[in-house]
């Protein structure tokens, strides 16, 4: 098959995407990818494209011009706001397919708006245009319905880390050599977006509960819309007095996260209690899962669903002393060599056997 993947945000920004794009292409599948310049991932198998644009309208007229000169069979579009008109008068005869991975959760300040569920309907309205939708989570499914056909739920993945025991054993060394991190002292780690609605400040709170000398953390993320954040969690973090054992990396290439993970001994996630991501999967738990990290969380429904039953995996309430007394109870728990039941969640596995019948069933 010929698929062209589209969005917004350069290669690699969505991890999503990027295995998509990478697991069928190494299934000899032709993949390109349509999007702006900044590629924060390389490929040699995935052609990627990068258009110059000022604007959401000259992004889409540029998709469009490249599009009429290809012949491609499908193209996968991951959702942003006025991707209609992607889809409206098309450059191209194939199918047109919108990918829906979250639903309106807040605005540029990070609060909830009042008005979330009309957004959650403009974006079922311009899934109209398209003849397939593909959604996350079961929630989004329901919000994206009614459509033409049937939308198709493709779940949350995870990359499988093939390192070797040598591999993890230098990533350890080198990554805590880097940070001054001794072997015996606990790394806790936190790999994801920083944006408001997340509050990462608890996880400063966290870290200023416990001792200092046993315990350190590592923040791995960014918040595209507050360039300046991680320099304020830094203030933060000096007023809190735990500057010298708290280290922020910015936002790092996807592809070197598992380096970070595997050098870290508890990952953690905290979801705000309120709104849309309750219900959502948490990218990071299942990459913390593929570490063979032992997960603390705080409950909701999706983390629950996740990690009940995880021998390696604590639930705590959502707040920064709950969270405080769950990392130091895994800290005295032994891990347990156990299935981390993600095998089916592997993005290799998912593109098998849910995307790719997906295409097929679409192209009859």
């Amino acid at each position: 098959m010929k698929i062209c993947f589209v969005h917004r945000r350069p290669f690699g920004f969505l991890p999503d995407l990027l295995e998509y794009a990478e697991e069928l292409a190494n299934l000899g599948h032709q993949i390109t990818f349509v999007g702006p310049s900044g590629n924060e991932a390389e490929s040699t198998l995935v052609k990627v494209v990068n258009l110059n644009f000022e604007s959401t309208n000259s992004f889409l007229i540029s998709v469009k011009s490249f599009l009429r000169s290809k012949n491609f069979d499908i193209i996968h579009v991951f959702h942003f706001r006025g991707v209609w008109k992607l889809a409206y008068k098309r450059a191209v005869r194939a199918k047109y397919v919108i990918d829906v991975r979250t639903l309106h959760v807040s605005d540029a300040k990070g609060r909830v708006s009042k008005i979330s569920f009309l957004k959650d309907r403009l974006t079922w309205i311009e899934s109209l245009f398209f003849d397939d939708v593909l959604a996350l989570t079961s929630k989004i499914k329901k919000r994206m319905s009614p459509h033409w056909k049937p939308v198709k739920m493709v779940p949350l993945g995870a990359t499988r880390i093939s390192f070797s025991k040598e591999d993890v054993l230098k990533h350890r060394k080198d990554i805590r050599l880097m940070y001054g991190i001794n072997d015996d002292e606990v790394l806790i780690v936190y790999s994801g977006t920083l944006a408001k609605s997340r509050n990462c400040e608890i996880y400063l709170k966290v870290l200023s509960l416990l001792d200092q000398k046993i315990f350190k953390m590592i923040i791995i993320g960014s918040d595209v819309d507050r360039p300046n954040y991680v320099e304020e969690l830094e203030r933060q973090a000096k007023n809190l007095n735990i500057s010298g054992n708290i280290f922020f990396t910015g936002r790092i290439p996807y592809q070197n996260v598992k380096r970070f993970l595997v050098a870290s001994d508890i990952g953690i996630c905290y979801i705000p209690p309120n709104g849309n991501i309750i219900h959502q999967p948490a990218t990071k738990i299942l990459e913390y899962l593929a570490a063979g990290l032992k997960v603390l969380a705080n409950f909701t429904p999706a983390n629950h669903v996740m990690l009940s039953g995880n021998p390696n995996a604590i639930l705590t309430e959502a707040t920064a002393h709950s969270m405080k007394n769950g990392v130091i109870e895994l800290r005295g728990k032994s891990f347990e060599n156990v299935p981390n039941g993600i095998e089916s969640f592997y993005w290799s596995n998912l593109v098998k056997e849910v995307l790719i019948p997906f295409y097929l069933n679409i192209l009859r």
